[in-house]
C-alpha cells in the first residue's frame, strides 16, 4: 500500500468505536466514556508522518485526547490533550516517526461529558512528497481577522489560478476566523485552510518559550510551514496586504521554472551604506544594531567573502521548502538550533532566506521585486488612493498597508469599494 497519503472519513470502516455513534459523516459521542475512535491499523513503512484530524464539538474538555501508537496500541507515539475554545470544527495536526514498517492506530478518548464528533482523518508522509507545487500562506491573529478576510477576499477576486490558501493562526482563534470567514460563499472559502500555528510548530520539532516575542514568532513559523510539506513551493503574504489587480503566481518563476528568490543584485558595500545613511536600526544576538550589521552577520554566517550579496527589503517572501530545510540543516550544521536559532540570532528570514540561495544554491537564485505590494503608511496616503492620486505602480499588484493607516482597516475597506478594487 503506498504511504504517501491515506484519508480516512470518519464513519470508515477502517476506523472502530467504544462508545460512538455514526451521524452523517461523522462518528460522534454517546454520552459514555471511551473510544470514540481508533484504527485502522494498517502498516506504514518509516518515516516521518503527519496526522490531520478534523473534528466537531459542542462540548469538549481537558479529559479528551487523541493519540498514535502502535504495536496494538501497547508503544504510544504522540499524545495530546484536546481543547475546545467555542463550539464547532476545527483541524488538529500530530505528527509522529517510526524507524521500520509498523501497524498504526489513530485513537480518540473522550469522557462522559464530551459533546464530540470526528469527521475525517488523514495520514500524510512528509518525508517524500508534497501535496502542493504552490500554495499561499499568511500568518495571522485576532486582531487581523479583519484584514485577513480582505486579504482573502482580494486574492480571490485577482488571483488568475487557483491554489491553496493557508491562513496559520493561534489555536485560540480557530473558532474567531473560522465564523469571520462564514460572511463569504462557501465555495470562495473551497481553497481555504485554517492551520493551528501550535501545530506547524510541532511538526517543526520547536517549542517556543512562553510569551515568545511575537515578531520572531511568526518568522519561524513561515520558515516551518516548509516542513509540513503542504506545498513545494509558497508565497507568503501579511495580513494587511490586498491585491488591487489580476496576479498570476506563474509570474513568480523563472523562464527555466525555477522559483524567483524576493532580492536583487547588489553589492554589500551599497547595501551597507544606504543603511547606514539612513540610519536603519535592527537586532543581532538581542541587542539594537544599524540594521548593515545585521545583514553583515548574516552573509558571513554563510561564508559569503566576495563583494556581492542579494538586497531585500518588502513584505513578501518567495520560498522553496526544500531549500528551506537545506537552510535549517546548513544552521545545525554551524552549531545553530535551526530556524529558532537563526531568528534569535539575526530576525530576518526572508534576508536568511534569500543570501543562502544567494551563497550556496546560486544555481537556483533567480531575483526578482522583491516587492509586490506598494506601501501605504499615512492617513494622507489614504486620502491620495481615495481622490485616485496613488495607484499601484505597473509592476506591482496591491498595497501593503502599515501603521497609522492600517489601524483603520473599516476606512480602507471603504475607499478600495469605493474605488471599485475589492
Amino acid at each position: 500500500m503506498v504511504d504517501n497519503l491515506r484519508c480516512y472519513q470518519g464513519t470508515d470502516s477502517r476506523l472502530h468505536t467504544e462508545v460512538g455513534e455514526v451521524q452523517g459523516c461523522s462518528m460522534r459521542s454517546t454520552g459514555k466514556s471511551g473510544f470514540l475512535l481508533f484504527g485502522p491499523y494498517e502498516s506504514f513503512g518509516p518515516g516521518d508522518y503527519l496526522v490531520a484530524i478534523r473534528f466537531n464539538s459542542n462540548n469538549c474538555n481537558e479529559n479528551c485526547f487523541v493519540d498514535i501508537s502502535c504495536d496494538t496500541g501497547r508503544t504510544q507515539l504522540y499524545i495530546r490533550n484536546l481543547h475546545q475554545y467555542q463550539k464547532g470544527s476545527w483541524n488538529e495536526m500530530l505528527a509522529f516517526s517510526i524507524s521500520e514498517r509498523k501497524d498504526i492506530e489513530v485513537r480518540v478518548w473522550v469522557d462522559d461529558d464530551a459533546d464530540l464528533g470526528v469527521e475525517h482523518v488523514e495520514v500524510r508522509n512528509i518525508n517524500h512528497t508534497y501535496a502542493n507545487n504552490f500554495a499561499v500562506v499568511c500568518k495571522s491573529y485576532h486582531k487581523d481577522v479583519e484584514w485577513a478576510v480582505l486579504l482573502y477576499s482580494s486574492w480571490i477576486k485577482y488571483s488568475s489560478r487557483q491554489c491553496p490558501f493557508y491562513l496559520i493562526i493561534p489555536k485560540s482563534d480557530y473558532f474567531l476566523f473560522s465564523q469571520r470567514f462564514e460572511c463569504l460563499p462557501k465555495e470562495a472559502c473551497n481553497n481555504l485552510t485554517l492551520i493551528a500555528e501550535e501545530d506547524v510548530l510541532q511538526v517543526a520539532h520547536i517549542n517556543l518559550p512562553i510569551n515568545y516575542d511575537g515578531w520572531r514568532a511568526q518568522q519561524i513559523i513561515k520558515l516551518c510551514f516548509s516542513k509540513t510539506n503542504f506545498s513545494k513551493h509558497y508565497l507568503t503574504l501579511d495580513s494587511a496586504m490586498l491585491f488591487t489587480k489580476k496576479f498570476d503566481f506563474f509570474d513568480l518563476y523563472s523562464d527555466d521554472k525555477v522559483l524567483c528568490t524576493a532580492a536583487k543584485y547588489a553589492k554589500k558595500i551599497d547595501v551597507y551604506k544606504f543603511l547606514n545613511d539612513v540610519s536603519e536600526v535592527g537586532w543581532l544576538n538581542n541587542k539594537l544594531v544599524n540594521l548593515s550589521q545585521s545583514f553583515e552577520a548574516i552573509s558571513d554566517f554563510f561564508d559569503n567573502v566576495s563583494e556581492d550579496t542579494h538586497w531585500y527589503i518588502g513584505g513578501n517572501g518567495f520560498f522553496d521548502s526544500d531549500l528551506c530545510k537545506e537552510l535549517e540543516d546548513f544552521a545545525y550544521h554551524k552549531g545553530v538550533d535551526g530556524f529558532f536559532g537563526i531568528i534569535e540570532y539575526a530576525p530576518y528570514e526572508f534576508f536568511w532566506y534569500g543570501e543562502y540561495v544567494f551563497t550556496k544554491q546560486r544555481d537556483k537564485f533567480r531575483p526578482k521585486g522583491p516587492e509586490l505590494m506598494a506601501t501605504c503608511q499615512s492617513i494622507t496616503s489614504l486620502n491620495d488612493i481615495k481622490i485616485g492620486a496613488l495607484t499601484v505602480p505597473e509592476n506591482l499588484y496591491g498595497f501593503l498597508f502599515q501603521p497609522p493607516a492600517s489601524d483603520f482597516v473599516e476606512l480602507v475597506e471603504a475607499i478600495l469599494n469605493e474605488r471599485g478594487l475589492i
